[in-house]
């Protein structure tokens, strides 16, 4: 495998060109993600060309322990813990995120290429179980032309993802190092 890797990476390369479009809202010029023949567009979990990335590396969740909670606790509580959104028309909740403590920055167009490789359909032979509840510290908004086209929640510590607007199988991300290589890319961005 990482022979025809070393292979494909002229032709890779070759591949890699800005595109020029006006994006005058968000500050941010799109470029072109396409990443080859190995990892090419079909293969990319989403179609994007901004990302928003909010972050919170200390949801205080014992907050939530044995107690009743107020609508804006249990709204807390879905974001940090659960499965959701279920459809990509559910965004309400993104105009709390900074409420509830995640800071929002965008990503780099520069970084795109890096997270391209890692957010794409990949075949493993080994399935891991992931055996903890997640905490989503890191949630990815993922938009092209001022439409959310998909969102990627992320537990750094234990491993986890839920994604919603996936345009293939995402079963097989986070294998192989990848949530530490995304930590990083994320983290210096």
């Amino acid at each position: 495998m990482s022979s025809t890797w070393i292979f494909l990476l002229p032709f890779y390369l070759l591949t890699l060109k800005p595109i020029d479009q006006n994006n005058s809202n968000l500050n941010v010029t799109p470029i072109d993600i396409s990443i080859g023949d190995s990892l090419n567009q079909n293969n990319l979990f989403f179609d994007y060309e901004v990302i928003e990335h909010y972050s919170n590396p200390n949801p205080n969740i014992t907050q939530f322990a044995g107690r009743f909670e107020t609508d804006e606790e249990h709204r807390k509580r879905m974001v940090v813990f659960a499965n959701m959104p279920l459809e990509l028309k559910d965004t309400a909740f993104i105009d709390e995120l900074r409420s509830f403590g995640y800071r929002r920055k965008y990503v780099k167009p520069t970084k795109f290429r890096e997270l391209n490789k890692l957010f794409c359909h990949k075949e493993y032979d080994d399935l891991s179980v992931r055996r903890c509840s997640a905490v989503y510290t890191d949630i990815l908004i993922f938009r092209k032309e001022n439409r959310i086209v998909g969102i990627a929640k992320l537990d750094f510590v234990g491993c986890q993802f839920y994604f919603v607007g996936a345009l293939v199988e995402t079963k097989n991300f986070g294998r192989a190092g990848e949530f530490l290589e995304l930590k990083k890319i994320l983290e210096y961005n």
